[in-house]
């Protein structure tokens, strides 16, 4: 995932004409809504990054995220999930700054963020050592990066806060409702029971990504809404 990531990324800085097709562009002149005619870019986007710094930024933070997932779930829920937040956080970007086209993998990244920090405040999992001191700190990494990006906006950056917010916020649901698979978690043995959510774990994915669908039919209302907003 990392690896992919960083190859696609580095032909489209290297080759700026691969960068258009893959962005997160929302809008257009003619019709408004673009996004629902190339949808694919709901995904894509995590794909190109906007320099180096920011590709290295990210694919880090991503080794990171995506460790932590994996050997708390394995890794075809890492790479579904994964998907999931790329998407809600582009749906949540395309919503609140629908003028504004993105790019990058970060929320995709704070979903898997998201995920750990769900799974370690809701079931305290039973983990060796050294993943036990990371899931300690991911509320920090969390906390600190939002804050960054939130003080640069402010000095004029263009860190995407919402398309954050958006996969963080799907990753804490998923995390919270669903108990580590491959990790004993403390919850579990203080009721003296096994968990068996697997069914549970489906449903809730399933739900999730129906809510997605859901939300990118009627994104550009969604949009147009939140233009009202005071703020």
């Amino acid at each position: 995932m990392v690896g992919f990531t960083g190859v696609v990324s580095a032909a489209a800085l290297a080759l700026p004409r691969l960068l258009e097709p893959l962005a997160l562009i929302k809008v257009d002149s003619a019709n408004g809504d673009f996004l629902s005619t190339e949808p694919w870019r709901l995904l894509t986007v995590a794909l190109v990054h906007g320099s180096p710094l920011h590709l290295l930024f990210n694919l880090f933070a991503m080794d990171l995220g995506a460790r932590l997932v994996q050997r708390l779930y394995g890794t075809q829920r890492l790479l579904l999930w994964y998907l999931l937040g790329v998407v809600g956080a582009s749906l949540a970007s395309a919503i609140w700054t629908p003028l504004i086209p993105s790019v990058g993998a970060s929320g995709g990244v704070f979903a898997l963020f998201g995920v750990a920090l769900g799974a370690e405040w809701a079931h305290r999992p039973l983990v060796e050592r050294g993943v036990r001191a990371a899931l300690a700190q991911i509320g920090g990494l969390i906390a600190i990066n939002l804050l960054f990006g939130l003080g640069l906006n402010v000095a004029g950056g263009g860190i995407d806060n919402a398309a954050h917010l958006g996969g963080l916020a799907l990753g804490l649901l998923l995390g919270v409702l669903v108990p580590p698979t491959r990790a004993e978690s403390m919850r579990s043995r203080w009721a003296g029971v096994i968990s068996r959510g697997a069914g549970r774990e489906q449903l809730y994915t399933l739900i999730m990504a129906f809510a997605l669908l859901v939300i990118f039919m009627n994104w550009y209302s969604l949009a147009l809404l939140r233009t009202t907003l005071p703020f």
